[in-house]
């Protein structure tokens, strides 16, 4: 078992050094995002002094960022793993290996005390032929023994050396992520402390305001967008799910009849039991004993434990601004950086920085539901996780009104009002 897993881990070193690539290759991607979001930032600093554009770039970096430092804490977390593997098997090797050499020196010892040094003179002193053949053939077994033990020594010291050698590699790229991340914390934190900075300035300027509620009503449709893009994605997956499980009913139903074909008829005829079919398995959140999700409305836990609702579903008209808006979902007033947790089980299908509303997270439900969290801060989970309702989603962002949550409920393609899904309070 030992050996297996040494050959599977130690052939895995091509493949673990492709998937570094890949993964420096995404993280360099993101560095290099940041740095163009970076020069935009200081040009429009340049141009003009306290706009809401500089503050959708200071978010939108912010959103790259937080992205970069979960990525780092991802292979930070991959790599302790790889190390604690690779220890255990350091440990599991060294142990063989002394077992290894008190069976070579009991051998050793055998061989140089229990039977003389010339073998021939060993074999020919016998009192029988019998005898003699006897001797050859203990002679032979032991010399065997001792080559086996000692080829099995030199392959565990050399399966030893190529694990720590990949130990101190795992270390050495832990500790380079490991400051990575802390850098990049650093730079986030400084990011977020300009925002804030700017926010104040900017919460004062009704024509700033009014310039925020404008640029959120022309990007309202940017989340019907992304909607219809999970449903095409996920109509797309179902339909090569059925076409491959059709494919594989016919190639059945083809081979069984050709084995029919190759059988005489002087045997009575078999039944043939066709395979059947494998179902398609479940999404997680249609999985039996999770909730349906039409029987939350009413009931629905809400996003955040404590909060107010200060734009409702539907239009909105503010007597400050003079301005009329559509909202596609409410926006909740909470406190700062309050826990934005999820109504339901689902997964996490989106992640992504729109206009407007900052960082966003969508979550699929059960019976083609969704709902959307938008201003988002320090996002805590990744596209395509497992979550369970009221775990954390990540924090609920500044804007330029405050710490406001945007929570949008759909089903399929149809946008609701989460006001008459949410419990009352």
């Amino acid at each position: 078992m030992v050996f297996f897993f040494l050959i599977l881990l130690l052939a895995g070193g091509s493949t673990s050094a492709q998937s570094v690539d890949a993964k420096k290759q995404e993280l360099d991607s993101l560095r290099s995002l940041i740095k163009v979001t970076e020069t935009e930032l200081r040009q429009k600093q340049k141009q003009e002094k306290e706009t809401l554009s500089t503050i959708e770039l200071y978010t939108k970096q912010g959103y790259l960022l937080n992205k970069l430092v979960a990525e780092l804490g991802g292979e930070i977390k991959n790599k302790t793993q790889a190390i604690e593997l690779l220890s255990q098997q350091s440990v599991r090797i060294a142990a063989r290996i002394d077992s290894l050499r008190d069976r070579y020196r009991s051998y050793v010892v055998t061989v140089y005390k229990g039977i003389p040094d010339n073998k021939w003179v060993y074999i020919f002193s016998s009192s029988s032929l019998t005898e003699a053949a006897y001797r050859y053939h203990v002679l032979r077994r032991v010399t065997r023994s001792g080559k086996l033990l000692l080829a099995g020594l030199e392959q565990e010291q050399k399966n030893l050396s190529s694990i720590s050698s990949r130990l101190a590699d795992e270390v050495k790229l832990k500790e380079t992520f490991l400051t990575d991340r802390s850098n990049e914390e650093k730079e986030l934190k400084e990011k977020i402390k300009e925002r804030k900075t700017l926010l104040a300035k900017i919460k004062k300027d009704n024509a700033a305001l009014k310039k925020d509620l404008e640029t959120r009503k022309q990007n309202e449709k940017l989340i019907a967008q992304l909607i219809d893009k999970l449903i095409a994605a996920e109509a797309k997956r179902k339909r090569e799910r059925e076409e491959e499980l059709a494919r594989k009913k016919k190639e059945e139903e083809l081979a069984a009849k050709k084995n029919t074909e190759k059988k005489p008829d002087t045997k009575p005829k078999e039944t043939i039991t066709q395979k059947p079919v494998p179902e398609e398995k479940p999404d997680y959140y249609n999985l039996p004993g999770n909730t349906e999700f039409t029987k939350l409305k009413g009931k629905m836990m809400w996003p955040v434990k404590q909060g107010t609702i200060i734009r409702k579903f539907g239009e909105n008209r503010n007597e400050k601004l003079k301005t009329v808006t559509l909202n596609y979902g409410i926006d909740i007033q909470s406190r700062a950086a309050a826990d934005v947790m999820s109504v339901h089980d689902g997964v996490v299908s989106v992640i992504d920085w729109l206009p407007g509303y900052g960082s966003v997270v969508i979550i699929s439900h059960s019976q083609d539901y969704r709902t959307v969290y938008g201003h988002m801060n320090n996002i805590s989970v990744k596209e395509g996780e497992k979550v369970k309702k009221g775990t954390v989603l990540g924090n609920v962002g500044e804007s330029a009104e405050g710490y406001i949550l945007h929570f949008q409920v759909w089903n399929d393609r149809s946008n609701q009002n989460p006001e008459l899904w949410l419990a009352k309070r």
